[in-house]
C-alpha cells in the first residue's frame, strides 16, 4: 500500500511515510483502502495549505485570508514594476519627466529634450545631478550633460518606457521579474524613477491587475479537483468526505482544477493511490516553500493523532462491555 505525489522530495521521507501508513492501517484496524484515501485527501488539502499564497506566519493557504495575502503581494509587486503615464500623483510626475529627458538625451533627440527640460524646471528631482542638468542656463550644454549622464541606460528600455507599454506587454515583463526573483519581488526596488516600466494608461494597468487577481488560487486548484474526484473512503460500513474541505475558499474552487489527476488501483493485497497536479509547482513556487514535504510531515502527525483516537474509542467500547 502507498501514496505517491508528483513532487520532488526526499525518497527516505516518502518511504518512512508509507511505512507509517501501513502501520497505521494495521494498528487501527482500518482498511488499507480507507487509510490511503483518507491520507491522499489530507495531502491534497495540506499541499494547498502550503502552496502560495498563504497567510504570513501561519501557512494558512486555503482560506479567504490567504487570498487577501496573495492580493496584497500582487499589488505590492505591480506597484514596484509599473507606473501609468497618465497618473497625476506627484511621485509619478517626476518619473515621467525623467524618462522623457533620458529618452531624448540617450537617443539624440535634442528638440524632444528641450521640450522635456522646460517642463522639468518646475520639478525637484531626487537626484541633485539631474536638477543641475535641467536648470543649466545653457540648454545646449545641459543637453550634452544629459547625454553623458544617461549614456549607460539601455536604449531598448528607454524606448519602451518613453512610449508606454500596451496591454499585451505587461505580463511578459512581470513574469520575467518573478522568475528572476524566485516568485517574490520583496527585494526588488527601482533605484530611481527610471527603474519603473511606464504603462500607456491607468486603464490598461487596472485591467491587467484585474486579470492577475482572477488567477490567484489557480496553482492550488488541481489539488481541490483531486479531493473531489477521489473515491470517498469507507470505514465500518460508512462513507464520507475527509480532507478539511470546509475551509477551502471560493478563490480556489472557481478555477475548476483541470490540472489535477488521480488514479486508484485495488487488489486483495494492495491498494494504491496516485495523486498529482500538473501546474501546482509552476516556477517552483511549491518547491521553494517545501509544500510537499510539509504536507507529508503534517500527515505523519495527523495519522498518529487519529491512531490514538481510534484506539481510544476501541478501549472505551471494550471497557463499556
Amino acid at each position: 500500500m502507498g501514496v505517491s505525489v508528483s513532487f520532488k522530495f526526499d525518497a527516505e521521507s516518502m518511504a518512512r511515510f508509507n511505512r507509517g501508513l501501513e502501520e497505521f492501517a494495521r494498528e487501527s484496524g482500518w482498511s488499507m483502502e480507507y487509510t490511503a484515501l483518507y491520507t491522499a485527501a489530507w495531502l491534497c488539502r495540506d499541499t494547498m495549505w502550503y502552496t502560495p499564497p498563504f497567510v504570513p506566519g501561519s501557512w494558512q493557504g486555503t482560506t479567504k485570508d490567504a487570498y487577501d495575502a496573495g492580493k496584497g503581494a500582487l499589488m505590492r509587486d505591480i506597484n514596484k514594476i509599473f507606473k501609468p503615464m497618465d497618473a497625476r500623483s506627484k511621485r509619478t510626475g517626476p518619473g515621467l519627466l525623467l524618462n522623457r529627458l533620458a529618452t531624448a538625451a540617450r537617443l539624440g533627440r535634442m528638440s524632444d529634450y528641450f521640450d522635456a527640460q522646460q517642463d522639468a524646471k518646475a520639478i525637484t528631482f531626487d537626484s541633485e545631478v539631474v536638477n543641475k542638468i535641467v536648470r543649466d542656463p545653457n540648454p545646449t550644454r545641459g543637453y550634452y550633460k544629459a547625454k553623458n549622464y544617461f549614456a549607460q541606460y539601455s536604449v531598448q528600455d528607454v524606448r519602451k518606457m518613453g512610449a508606454g507599454l500596451e496591454a499585451g506587454e505587461l505580463r511578459p515583463i512581470h513574469d520575467s521579474l518573478r522568475r528572476k526573483y524566485k516568485g517574490t519581488l520583496k527585494v526588488y526596488k527601482p533605484t530611481n524613477a527610471l527603474g519603473y516600466y511606464l504603462v500607456k494608461s491607468k486603464g490598461i494597468l487596472d485591467n491587467y491587475v484585474k486579470e492577475r487577481l482572477t488567477r490567484i488560487g489557480n496553482l492550488k486548484a488541481g489539488w481541490w479537483r483531486v479531493m473531489q474526484t477521489l473515491p470517498k473512503p469507507k470505514k465500518r460500513g460508512r462513507s464520507g468526505s475527509v480532507g478539511g474541505i470546509r475551509d477551502i475558499a471560493a478563490y480556489i474552487k472557481r478555477h475548476g482544477g483541470g490540472a489535477g489527476y488521480q488514479t486508484t488501483n485495488f487488489s486483495k493485497e494492495n491498494f494504491k493511490v496516485v495523486i498529482g497536479n500538473l501546474i501546482g509547482d509552476m516556477d517552483g513556487v511549491a518547491t521553494r516553500t517545501q509544500a510537499a514535504e510539509r504536507a507529508i510531515l503534517q500527515n505523519d502527525v495527523r495519522l498518529e493523532i487519529e491512531l490514538e483516537r481510534v484506539i481510544g474509542e476501541d478501549v472505551r467500547r471494550f471497557n463499556q462491555g
